[in-house]
């Protein structure tokens, strides 16, 4: 597997990553989707441009299982795909739940989905809207307490329940945390 990237564009792309290694480890079958249109890092991470994926399922111009790229024995990715003139519109037509359903049907126990930010793109809230569970990832730096605020919102609204929050880009520091102690 590719080594990770840890800019701070990357911080989504670390910690899905990071998710399914971790939920493959113990030996459950997980499938990493690569949702984002606008800035396919997760394909681009396992070196999957040029392969048939997301967008080329949802077409019926590739089949489910002919598009997985098998990373590990538990750790399956699906890459994004031919990027469609207006993913917004795919997804709204197509929508996911057919990706969902193959998945369930081919036993992963885990599908993770690597979307945009929520805030910023609709594709999120449809992708959103056939998920069980929503996490957001927060960069410690950027986010402001009303985008947090705003993106939890927008979860609920798609009928997700939000689990939890995973705080990125924090900076230790030393004098703050040694009371602590060893």
């Amino acid at each position: 597997m590719p080594s990770l990237l840890r800019t701070k564009e990357k911080e989504k792309l670390f910690f899905s990553i990071n998710f399914a290694k971790t939920t493959a480890n113990f030996k459950q079958k997980v499938l990493l989707i690569d949702a984002d249109f606008y800035s396919p890092s997760l394909t681009k991470q396992f070196r999957l441009r040029g392969r048939a994926g997301l967008s080329n399922v949802l077409t019926g111009r590739s089949n489910f299982h002919d598009a997985i790229y098998h990373a590990t024995e538990y750790l399956d990715v699906l890459a994004i795909g031919t990027i469609p003139p207006n993913p917004l519109e795919l997804l709204r037509v197509q929508g996911v739940e057919s990706v969902i359903q193959e998945a369930l049907e081919t036993d992963y126990e885990c599908i993770i989905f690597d979307c945009p930010p929520i805030n910023l793109f609709t594709d999120s809230r449809l992708v959103a809207s056939s998920c069980d569970l929503g996490i957001l990832v927060v960069n410690s730096n950027k986010t402001r307490e009303e985008e947090l605020s705003n993106a939890k919102k927008l979860l609920d609204n798609s009928g997700v329940k939000a689990v939890g929050a995973v705080l990125n880009n924090v900076k230790y520091n030393k004098k703050k945390y040694d009371y602590y102690g060893y």
